[in-house]
């Protein structure tokens, strides 16, 4: 990275970067065909720049610490979970699998008398 940039966490959605070289401001992001963009702006422009990144720096962490604590949804609850909640598709075969075994059992003779040989 060029220039004197602000060191923060940012949004995984912001797309640009800006920075500070030799007094003037930059701004810099791919364009839609993947090209690096880089144009010099305004100081006036840098500071709402800053500011977005501060606004979205203050959400990142009210996210952290109180939103995504409270969410109680399936996915984050699976991430959590200690025992991982078994797929469809594994209850599916076990029950299969036990329904095999048990016909299986059923099918088997009854218990036969043992056999004493006499000596």
């Amino acid at each position: 990275m060029e220039g004197n940039h602000p060191k923060r966490r940012k949004d995984k959605y912001n797309p640009y970067n800006i920075y500070e070289l030799h007094g003037h401001y930059f701004i810099s992001f791919k364009d839609g065909q993947g090209i690096l963009q880089k144009f010099e702006i305004s100081k006036k422009l840098y500071d709402t720049f800053d500011s977005f990144e501060l606004d979205d720096l203050v959400y990142l962490n009210v996210l952290d610490r109180h939103i995504e604590q409270s969410e109680v949804w399936e996915a984050t609850l699976n991430v959590r979970a200690v025992k991982k909640a078994d797929s469809t598709e594994e209850i599916v075969f076990r029950k299969l699998q036990q329904d095999k075994l048990h016909k299986a059992i059923n099918e088997l003779p009854e218990k036969q008398p043992a056999n004493k040989k006499s000596s």
